[in-house]
């Protein structure tokens, strides 16, 4: 472990990062982020299972981790959120959607970016629907997402450069994209 971080400093910041995305994160992604080694992720997340609350547990399948809600405390939780099948796509499911049909296969944090909030909801909620897929991105170290099949069909287009105006709305958001990796912190 770093002499920066105690196993105590290590589980915050590790359930920070969960709370965060709220989605499943790599064991491996979250030692290198901590740069720390994965047996130090996985001895952190044992304390920190030990100290949430009862409303939250820790899911993990020895190579992801995601935080959660009990399984007995589903019913309550959908009073709240309502059945994910019933609600609607709203303004920001289709934003996303916009995102990944001209910009293709994107990660969550590029569509965070792009849309300036934080888009996790929306897109449980398009997964849930079947309009969008969670895959590997190439290189295989992040999870992207893109439109599935059925989408395309619903939309009426066999690909997506076939949508209205896609080479100019890609050319836009790739120029967004650019410009983001432009930004450091010394041109801030």
């Amino acid at each position: 472990m770093t002499e920066l971080m105690n196993q105590s400093e290590l589980s915050k910041h590790i359930e920070a990062l969960l709370f965060a995305t709220g989605e499943p994160v790599q064991l491996a992604r979250l030692a290198e982020i901590l740069s720390v080694r994965i047996e130090e992720v996985q001895a952190s997340l044992s304390l920190l299972s030990s100290h949430l609350n009862q409303g939250i547990i820790l899911v993990h399948n020895g190579t992801q981790v995601s935080l959660a809600t009990p399984p007995d405390t589903a019913e309550t939780v959908a009073k709240l959120l309502g059945d994910p099948e019933d609600r609607e796509v709203g303004q920001a499911g289709l934003e996303v959607l916009a995102i990944l049909l001209y910009q293709g296969p994107t990660s969550r944090s590029t569509i965070d970016y792009i849309r300036g909030v934080n888009s996790t909801s929306s897109i449980k909620t398009l997964l849930l629907r079947g309009l969008i897929e969670r895959v590997p991105e190439s290189g295989g170290r992040e999870m992207v997402y893109r439109p599935t099949i059925e989408l395309m069909y619903h939309l009426g287009t066999q690909e997506p450069e076939q949508l209205p105006d896609f080479t100019v709305l890609r050319d836009k958001l790739a120029a967004f994209s650019n410009r983001q990796e432009s930004v450091t912190p010394t041109s801030l």
